[in-house]
C-alpha cells in the first residue's frame, strides 16, 4: 500500500488591512502645502483616528498615521508662523 506524504502547502503570509483613516492621514499631510493648510488641518485628527485603529483594532498603518501626524502638525506650526509674521509685518 502506498502511503501520503504530507507535503506542506505555501502560502502568502496573512497581513493586517492597513487603516484607511491612517493612509488618509499622510496623503491630507502631503497635499498640504498645495491646499494652504487646508490638508494639514484634516491630516492631525486623521493621523489620531488611524493610530487608534492601528493600536485598538491590530490594523497596519500605523507608521503611516504617524507619519500624517508629524507632518499634519509641523505643517499647522509653519503656516501659523508665516500667518504671524505676515499680519505682523502689514500692521504699519
Amino acid at each position: 500500500m502506498i502511503e501520503r506524504m504530507n507535503v506542506p502547502t505555501l502560502e502568502a503570509p496573512r497581513t493586517a488591512p492597513t487603516s484607511a483613516w491612517a493612509t488618509a492621514s499622510l496623503v491630507c499631510a502631503l497635499l498640504g502645502p498645495f491646499t494652504c493648510g487646508i490638508g494639514a488641518v484634516l491630516a492631525v485628527p486623521f493621523g489620531h483616528i488611524g493610530r487608534m485603529d492601528a493600536k485598538n483594532k491590530g490594523m497596519a498603518g500605523g507608521g503611516m498615521a504617524v507619519a500624517g501626524l508629524i507632518l499634519g502638525y509641523l505643517m499647522l506650526g509653519i503656516w501659523a508662523v508665516v500667518s504671524t509674521w505676515f499680519f505682523l509685518s502689514t500692521g504699519n
